[in-house]
């Protein structure tokens, strides 16, 4: 060592264990030191002396033959990297997006280009290649030419040594399944592996023994000017401090801890590779464990986690225990009593208590979220055997729990602002309404309050939830968005759900937030309903086991009401033991249960009435351009009446069908000669995969894409009967006398159906004083009539209110006109439903006629035929 140059031997003095003199100064090392290197030097012997056929021979193959290495491009190092693209996979899932963990999402183009698709995995956006510009991606998941599904079952882990500098290095790593803490021993017992071939070799040369290993697309920095022992050495001690954390322990424990699992695998001469799920090992006879290919790497570890690793990980603190009755000493005095920390502090004298006070020196290790995310982290297989402990303790959704409390004000906050300013706001309106005077505005009294409590609960949601929302759907949130925290002094567009600008901010937030929300209480559900849970669960929690609840019903009693400070008071207060010595045990089945206690609710479905801005509500006509539409018969619209009885199941009609309109205008994807002959309830599960049955037998069976501007039109009657109750006081003025009379008699001669469903479309509009109440009404009437669809109707219209005796009539009147109209379109229904069955009454009533003579007959039948062709010429027509 004293021949090794000078910048390096410090880093190969953790070979000696004497004093050395540094000038005229003695140093020697400390206790921790001389545990950390005898340990090491220990590991070293056993791997010299173990044959092929143990695990320790891969080991050996890198600490004494490094040269070979990396020889036929073929070498696989233990506690390296995985596979880029589970990486990757892992990385989203942490942070909190949305990946469909069943569907494949790797992609490549035609070149070998990879790229990942979230979501639900399939293609509906596209762009460019980067490597040869081909069109890849798809749209509506169908996928480009060039876009090809990637084999995600071939592992394609990278060769070589790939860690960068320790300081640079993550503390936390994860890697093949396995979890963090065996992960951090894997590269410890690599480094010590590395470090030995130091020692081995140690020269005034000093060689660089692995600069040839090192994978060049990796970012590992052990090449020159950094010397490898100053780079293993950093890994190692840092291997030391990060495993000593994990397991909650000291440097004496892992020292012993090691030295035991060490000693095992000496007297185990041949390790044979763990079993596969089948029961049968996976290769027949002695396996030599010097091969390092990705198979041999992987079954390496799998083996070594299994038959060692695991269980000293698992009774650190019970073989502690073993160790000190084994090799502690046998007196019993309270001095040795004292310094093992478990004196009986009752059996002192008052004056010795008061005189040492010997509590001081008492150790109980503190009780934190580490403490309880360290001890699951210990557990094999903890997402399994504690599954909801597992996900609440992962980032985001801890993070975020208190704002799955602020659910019910949140819809109900959107429920507020519709029922006030849709259809009475415009955007332009809205960018000028500070939050805080629209709050101020709020009377009576008792509404405020409902409005100020649902406030605090949508800006509480957004300023823990919103920091960690990166995307809406395909859309990534713009950073002047990310940016804001919601306050009273913004804009009211904020808190408007819309799909565009401000909007994407509440509807990202309320959705993702509902997504969050269901994805832990299916998790939940699955747990309660497992094999060890059920009998024990089910007793307690049955009247708890809930289904789904629309988002317009959700009360206080269906949220998740729950958060960090809950969940470390009840593990404090309730799960809580301490070991001699003061080493803590916490009690996770009982956190476990307690957690599905507290979180067993209801899905939410999240149903919210779009926002209408004033202006812009252009749909229905847009519609038209894309598909052409067809009115209703009123046979059909009756029915669906008879069957639709409650706004609260015509709006879920309703909602599907701007759901749908919204979708085939943003993508175009229904255009086609054929596109309107499509049922609606087929459109929306093989289109929209929404796959819930639509609550009416007639609309599954009769509403066609065709039909969706007059089936929206019925579904706005059903949810608000009367469509004049937000109309401005400004246009409800009466009708001048007269005109009472004349207007009344007119009215039962007009289509008055037909001019009711045209003033429908701006009856919502007229809650804003935007058009001028002296402004005639045949100005405004004439523009929500279409002459390509109805000609004759804007003739008698025109005829009437704007040539006529009625052109006097103004937009002050047209809530009197509307009602007039309304009562009209009444009677004339009635009149011809009467009539009808009238007809049909007298019909029956008739007598069977006397047989006809063969001319008669003839003759009959020939006009009957006639008829029939008429009448079916005129249908098609009219179809």
């Amino acid at each position: 060592i004293n021949a090794v140059p000078a910048n390096v031997r410090d880093f190969y003095r953790g070979f000696t264990i004497a004093a050395e003199k540094d000038g005229e100064k003695m140093t020697t090392k400390s206790m921790q030191e001389l545990l950390r290197w005898r340990a090491t030097g220990h590991i070293i012997a056993v791997i010299l002396g173990a044959p092929k056929t143990s695990l320790l021979a891969m080991l050996r193959k890198i600490m004494l033959e490094p040269e070979t290495l990396m020889m036929h491009g073929n070498t696989y190092l233990p506690a390296m990297d995985e596979d880029i693209r589970n990486r990757v996979m892992k990385a989203l899932l942490e942070k909190g997006e949305n990946i469909w963990k069943q569907k494949s999402h790797w992609y490549k183009c035609q070149c070998g280009y990879n790229f990942f698709i979230g979501e639900c995995g399939r293609p509906m956006e596209e762009t460019k290649c980067p490597q040869c510009a081909v069109t890849i991606g798809g749209r509506d998941h169908n996928a480009t030419a060039a876009t090809k599904a990637d084999d995600e079952n071939e592992d394609r882990s990278p060769q070589g040594y790939m860690l960068p500098r320790a300081d640079r290095d993550d503390k936390h790593v994860t890697f093949r399944e396995v979890q963090n803490t065996s992960a951090r021993a894997f590269r410890l017992l690599l480094h010590t592996a590395m470090y030995g071939a130091l020692g081995a070799t140690a020269s005034e040369a000093t060689p660089r023994l692995f600069s040839h290993i090192v994978n060049p697309d990796s970012m590992c920095d052990m090449k020159d000017p950094v010397p490898e022992a100053q780079f293993i050495v950093e890994h190692l001690e840092q291997d030391w401090k990060l495993l000593t954390e994990f397991l909650g322990s000291n440097q004496e424990s892992l020292a012993a801890g090691l030295h035991d699992m060490m000693h095992k695998m000496q007297a185990c001469k041949e390790d044979e590779p763990v079993k596969g799920n089948n029961g049968a090992a996976s290769s027949s006879g002695p396996i030599c464990w010097e091969e390092l290919t990705l198979t041999s790497r992987n079954k390496w570890e799998e083996t070594m986690e299994r038959n060692y690793l695991s269980k000293m990980i698992e009774l650190i603190t019970t073989n502690t225990l073993e160790y000190w009755s084994r090799w502690g000493s046998e007196d019993d005095s309270k001095f040795f009593a004292e310094l093992r920390e478990d004196a009986k502090l009752h059996t002192f004298s008052v004056e010795k208590r008061k005189s040492d006070l010997p509590q001081l020196w008492a150790f109980r290790k503190p009780v934190d979220l580490e403490e309880l995310m360290l001890k699951e982290s210990l557990v094999k297989k903890a997402e399994e055997i504690y599954p909801v402990l597992h996900i609440v303790l992962q980032r985001p959704l801890l993070s975020i729990l208190p704002a799955l409390g602020c659910l019910v004000g949140l819809f109900r906050w959107h429920s507020l602002l519709t029922t006030r300013f849709s259809n009475r706001l415009s955007r332009a309106q809205a960018g000028q309404m500070q939050i805080r005077n629209v709050l101020a505005d709020v009377r009576p009294e008792s509404e405020k309050i409902i409005w100020q409590r649902a406030w605090e609960d949508f800006k509480s949601a957004w300023h823990t939830a919103w920091p960690h929302i990166e995307r809406h759907g395909c859309l990534v949130i713009p950073d002047h968005f990310k940016n804001v925290m919601i306050s009273e002094e913004h804009s009211l567009l904020f808190t408007i759900m819309d799909q565009n600008n401000e909007g994407i901010c509440p509807t990202a937030l309320t959705e993702w937030l509902a997504q969050q929300h269901n994805e832990l209480v299916q998790l939940v559900s699955t747990a309660m309903n497992r094999g060890n849970h059920r009998e024990m669960e089910r007793a307690r929690l049955g009247a708890r086991q809930h289904g789904k609840v629309s988002s317009r019903l959700l009360s206080e009693h269906d949220e998740i009401k729950f958060s960090e400070d809950d969940l470390m008071r009840f593990v404090k207060s309730r799960c809580v033991t301490y070991n001699t010595g003061g080493d803590v045990n916490l009690d996770l089945r009982q956190v476990e249960k307690h957690l599905l206690r507290e979180m067993s609710r209801p899905e939410i479905t999240v149903e919210v009435t779009a926002f209408q801005w004033l202006g812009e509500s252009q749909t229905q006509s847009d519609l038209k351009e894309v598909i052409a539409q067809k009115a209703l018969t009123q046979d059909i619209e009756q029915r669906i009446r008879n069957e639709l009885k409650t706004p609260a199941l015509a709006n879920t009609c309703l909602q599907k069908v701007q759901m749908a309109t919204s979708f085939i205008l943003k993508s175009g994807s229904s255009t086609g000669e054929n596109a309107g002959m499509v049922f609606f309830q087929e459109y929306l599960s093989s289109v929209l995969k929404d796959c819930q049955d639509l609550p009416s037998s007639t609309v599954k069976s009769e509403i066609r894409l065709i039909h969706l501007v007059a089936f929206e039109k019925l579904l706005n009657t059903i949810v608000s009967p009367d469509r004049t109750s937000g109309v401005a006081p400004k246009y409800r003025t009466k009708l001048p006398e007269e005109l009472q009379a004349p207007f009344e008699t007119c009215a039962k001669k007009l289509p008055a159906k037909k001019l009711t469903d045209a003033m429908d479309q701006i009856a919502e509009t007229l809650g804003s004083e935007s058009i001028s109440a002296k402004a005639p009404l045949w100005e405004t009437l004439r523009y929500l009539l279409d002459e390509d669809e109805d000609a004759a109707l804007v003739e008698v219209s025109q005829k009437t209110f704007g040539e006529g005796p009625f052109g006097a009539l103004l937009m002050e009147h047209w809530v009197e006109v509307y009602q007039v109209l309304h009562a009209a379109a009444d009677v004339q229904e009635d009149e011809g439903v009467a009539g009808e069955r009238e007809r049909r009454g007298e019909e029956a009533d008739l007598p069977p006629p006397p047989p006809p003579s063969s001319a008669a007959a003839a003759a009959s039948s020939s006009s009957a035929a006639a008829a029939s062709s008429s009448a079916s010429a005129s249908a098609s027509k009219r179809w």
